[in-house]
């Protein structure tokens, strides 16, 4: 996302992936996107800029190797109760 600022108003512009499945995806008019790409940190980003999401449980990993070809990285959920929810209602 990219934030545009004037002295009286911030705009804020949301950038669509590049890579052909992020912007088909995107293209496809999602309510919510998280490309589960984050090294760190508990917050799931949402490509839409609509809602973020949250990793939750100790049975995750981030930082993975992504599976789809020119993505970024993954993450991995072992099944113990990990997960990633919306942040928001």
């Amino acid at each position: 996302r990219v934030l545009f600022r004037s002295s009286t108003q911030v705009v804020s512009a949301v950038i669509p992936p590049a890579d052909a499945y992020g912007a088909a995806v995107y293209a496809s008019g999602p309510d919510l996107y998280w490309r589960l790409g984050e090294s760190a940190g508990p917050v799931a980003a949402d490509v839409t800029a609509r809602m973020p999401g949250n990793y939750f449980g100790s049975g995750l990993t981030l930082g993975q190797s992504g599976a789809v070809p020119g993505s970024d990285t993954s993450v991995t959920f072992d099944g113990t109760g990990a997960g990633v929810s919306s942040s928001g209602s």
